[in-house]
Formats: structure tokens, C-alpha cells, sequence
């Protein structure tokens, strides 16, 4: 017996349900209620666009097997197509026909994925179905990421970055020349600690302003023939001899300890831009 059951048997025979003094209460008449509430099944939860359909879902609007309402199934032998809840020969709106799961299909060959030029042609993973304004046959192309570019390579298509990319600065195949990085798509000059970017007649280069004597102490200043450049506290000036640990090399002061040409030693080049570091070329 439920608990409301059991509740009224209780308020009955309380108040002389025996004597017939309240109406609905006999000796042998008691009214029973279910043990608990049911909930009609109303078949699967279905996402916007399609219907329920026994224990699936359907697109009413272009499914062969359920065209229109549940179980409508349009010929299979005429190859007939669902085309907005409707069975017909052929699809509209440039879309083809192209046979599916269940039956025939209209596919639109230049954006659809699994459908690419033509009935089946899928397109890979990381790739998608692309055609140009007005045209009806697409292409698998690769899919990049918002603010990538896709480059053609000898390798192959590829993602890139034109705004940092050192082999596709600016645009597609357009590669930074070496110690150039590319910053904002332009191709600008990088130079290890503690040199410094000056401007020449051939373009930009690195120097060190402790100890370049075309560039001593600044961009601008030009030590005269017969001077070195040292370094004397943060800075470089030109002197009769050189200062602060560096040698003479050539004309010029040098730190073989950091000095690419002249690592370790007077006239020692780091190859393939190399940078000298505590005296070793790496």
C-alpha cells in the first residue's frame, strides 16, 4: 500500500468512516493511487533540423528513407531524391545527385566535404571542399587557421604565417636573408647580445659599439685612421690602445672571448654565422 493510500485509510477511520460520515469514505471502498508518475517515451532528443523517427532521428527535408514524415521513403529504382520533404527525379539549386546510406542524395560538389567534384571524392583530414566565386566543381584544399596563409612549397601545400614566417615573409615563398627574422611580414636584421643594429651604404648590419672602429660608441661615430675602438664603461671610444681585456686585431680592438671574427684568437671565423661564445665557435 502507497503512502497516500495509507494516509486516507487513516483520515477515514478518524473521522467515523465506519458510521459513512464523510463522503468518499465507506467500510469497504478505499481509493488507490498509482505507487508513482510515468513519463510518456517520447522517442530520442533530436537536434535542430531534425524529427524523431522510432529511435533515431531524421531531416525530413532531404532524407530518402523518411522524406516529408516518418517511414516516407522515396523509389530507390527511379533514383528518386528528397528534395524539401518531397520525393523527385532531380535535385535543385545546383546540387547532384549522388547515391547515400539508405538512398539518393543531393550533394553540392563544390563545398561538400565527403562529396568533391563528384560523388564519394572525400577530402583528407586538415583539408576542405573549395571552388572559386561561381564555380560549381570544388577542390580539396588545405584548411588553415584564422590569420595563416596557405604557401605552396616543393614539399607540398603548408600553413603559414606570412607576418613572422623566416621562409614566407610578406608573402608566399619569400625567404629573409641569414641573421634576418621576419617581424610584421618584413624581413629586419637580428643581432646576438650585445650588438647593435647600425645602418650602412650595403644595408644593415651588427656591430659592436665597444669595439667597432667604423662604429665606436654609436652609429655615427668614425674613429681616424691609427685609433682603436675600446670599450670604457658601457660605451666605446677611440684611443692609441685598447682597453677593458680586448686585444689588437687587425685595426680594430677585439674580444676573442665573443667575437664571431675573431674567436679565441685573432683572425679565428665562426662558420655558417656561428656565434663565438667564452671563446668557442656554436
Amino acid at each position: 500500500m502507497n503512502s497516500f493510500r495509507l494516509s486516507l485509510v487513516l483520515l477515514c477511520l478518524g473521522a467515523g468512516a465506519t458510521a459513512g460520515w464523510v463522503v468518499g469514505c465507506s467500510s469497504d471502498t478505499v481509493m488507490d493511487m498509482p505507487d508513482a508518475m510515468t513519463t510518456p517515451d517520447t522517442g530520442p532528443t533530436c537536434q535542430t533540423g531534425f524529427s524523431p523517427c522510432g529511435n533515431s532521428c531524421a531531416d525530413f527535408s532531404r532524407d530518402p528513407s523518411n522524406c516529408g514524415s516518418c517511414a516516407k521513403s522515396c523509389t530507390t529504382a527511379n533514383a528518386e531524391v528528397c528534395v524539401m520533404g518531397a520525393c523527385s527525379l532531380s535535385c535543385g539549386g545546383g546540387t547532384n545527385k549522388c547515391p547515400g546510406d539508405g538512398g539518393f542524395y543531393c550533394y553540392d560538389l563544390a563545398h561538400d566535404n565527403n562529396n568533391c567534384a563528384g560523388c564519394g571524392m572525400a577530402c583528407q583530414s586538415g583539408y576542405r571542399c573549395t571552388a572559386p566565386e561561381g564555380g560549381t566543381m570544388g577542390a580539396c584544399t588545405l584548411s588553415c587557421v584564422s590569420g595563416q596563409t596557405v604557401c605552396n612549397t616543393v614539399t607540398g601545400d603548408t600553413c603559414t604565417d606570412l607576418q613572422r614566417s623566416d621562409q614566407h615573409c610578406g608573402k608566399c615563398n619569400n625567404p629573409c636573408d641569414n641573421g634576418f627574422k621576419c617581424n610584421m611580414g618584413m624581413c629586419a636584421i637580428t643581432c646576438q647580445a650585445g650588438l647593435e643594429v647600425c645602418s650602412t651604404d650595403a644595408g644593415d648590419r651588427c656591430t659592436n659599439l665597444h669595439l667597432d672602429p667604423e662604429h665606436c660608441g654609436n652609429c655615427a661615430t668614425k674613429c681616424m685612421q691609427g685609433l682603436f675602438c675600446s670599450p670604457v664603461g658601457d660605451s666605446g671610444v677611440c684611443a692609441l690602445q685598447c682597453f677593458g681585456g680586448t686585444v689588437k686585431c687587425g685595426n680594430k680592438c677585439a674580444d676573442t672571448a665573443n667575437d664571431r671574427y675573431n674567436c679565441n684568437g685573432c683572425g679565428n671565423v665562426c662558420d655558417g654565422g656561428n656565434a663565438c661564445i667564452n671563446s668557442v665557435c656554436q
